[in-house]
């Protein structure tokens, strides 16, 4: 998935995933070598680690792309977000651009070695949602609207109706 949205975002951005994956033959040492984000294994502190790591990026002035569901689907539609993201983006001051990709699904499915080329992928940015300033109540509440906003691209995309 980090493949397919490096070339769509015209700066610097550094993605997010468990630090066992930096174990991965070649894949790991790679994206760790190009500064991305690890995920602690452990649970014991890892939202602190996370902050940390991640306000150490936005101070650089990159980008962090992250996938709030915190694996790749199995049927191609949005799964259930993980919130502990936004809350660091609200305690960080951050705005989230609520981003759609479809056609990764498409090309390389969870589980599977099989590439399938000459597929066509959009990645849809829509407009960003300030997480600053906001109660836990109303982070609740704009986890779910950007939710919407992202299942709502796959669900069409899936059903037909945007390809």
């Amino acid at each position: 998935d980090f493949v397919g949205m490096y070339p769509a975002v015209p700066h610097e951005i550094q993605g997010i995933e468990l630090e066992s994956h930096f174990d991965i033959p070649v894949y790991g040492p790679y994206m760790k070598s190009r500064g991305t984000i690890g995920v602690p294994v452990d649970r014991e502190g890892r939202t602190e680690i996370l902050a940390r790591r991640m306000g150490q990026v936005i101070e650089r002035g990159d980008s962090i792309l992250a996938f709030p569901e915190g694996t790749r689907t199995v049927t191609g539609r949005v799964g259930p977000f993980r919130r502990g993201l936004f809350f660091i983006a609200r305690d960080l001051g951050l705005q989230i651009v609520p981003t759609t990709v479809t056609g990764l699904y498409d090309v390389m499915r969870k589980g599977s070695n099989t590439i399938r080329p000459f597929q066509e992928i959009t990645v849809w940015c829509d407009a960003p949602v300030d997480f600053a300033g906001l109660s836990d109540a109303e982070v609740e509440a704009t986890v779910q609207d950007v939710r919407a906003t992202i299942s709502d691209r796959v669900d069409r995309y899936f059903d037909g109706g945007q390809r």
